[in-house]
């Protein structure tokens, strides 16, 4: 039988299982990737939302995808 050592940088699970909590994210990570994946479809869908509202921002395309084009501060 192996005996669980420390987890990374020699933690030990209870250090992980407390420090996860303070972070309020999940210990299991398929739970922790759902969760990562779903709040940044929700921004990504926001930012979308924005984007013909925002007249400083522009995305244009090119050969691989769009490129995000920012216009430049107006000196203060």
């Amino acid at each position: 039988m192996v005996q669980p050592g420390p987890g990374p940088a020699g933690r030990s699970e209870d250090e992980q299982e407390e420090n996860y909590a303070r972070l309020r994210k999940p210990l299991q990570a398929k739970i922790f990737t759902a969760e990562l994946l779903e709040e940044m479809d929700a921004e990504l869908s926001a930012l979308h939302d924005a984007l013909p509202s925002l007249p400083w921002l522009e995305v244009v395309e090119r050969k691989k995808g769009g490129a995000i084009v920012l216009s430049p501060l107006e000196p203060a």
